[in-house]
């Protein structure tokens, strides 16, 4: 996890999750924890969840889009 916070750090990446995939795994960020009456997060803070219209949003603003499975 630790290359992945410091590339957002150094290049100004935003690294946000799928919230489906994040959600489905158990994996909260603040707001998420708060939403689901959970005790807290379970991501690093550096992590943020986000939904598809974010992920369109960003794709129509870049270059590039990097995905990770299958």
């Amino acid at each position: 996890m630790q290359p992945w916070v410091e590339l957002a750090e150094h290049h100004a990446v935003e690294l946000v999750l799928c919230i489906s995939s994040a959600l489905k795994r158990g994996m909260l960020d603040r707001a998420e924890a708060v939403r689901h009456e959970k005790p807290g997060p379970t991501i690093h803070p550096a992590f943020n969840i986000g939904g598809l219209g974010q992920l369109v949003d960003a794709s129509a603003h870049s270059d590039r889009l990097i995905t990770f499975g299958g």
